[in-house]
């Protein structure tokens, strides 16, 4: 059983990841090689590494803040079986 207490993400937090995801997706599959799609520039890619590295620890930072608030609080949810 997990007990749910933390859980924050935003329109910004999908935002980020979708864009992420789409973009990186396109390298990483077979049709990429067979299709002869370009790979992103070295500093294309340190940038996109540099802005999840800065959004990482903001994320966690919320989820420590959630999950401080919902000590005193029972879970919002329990999802059995996991």
């Amino acid at each position: 059983m997990i007990k749910v207490r933390q859980v924050s993400a935003g329109v910004n937090d999908y935002a980020q990841v979708n864009a992420g995801m789409s973009k990186y997706s396109n390298y990483a599959h077979d049709e990429a090689m067979m299709n002869g799609v370009a790979v992103s520039e070295p500093d294309e890619l340190l940038a996109d590494i540099q802005l999840l590295e800065n959004w990482r620890p903001a994320v966690q930072k919320r989820s420590e803040e959630i999950a401080k608030k919902s000590k005193s609080r029972p879970p919002v949810s329990t999802i059995r079986g996991a």
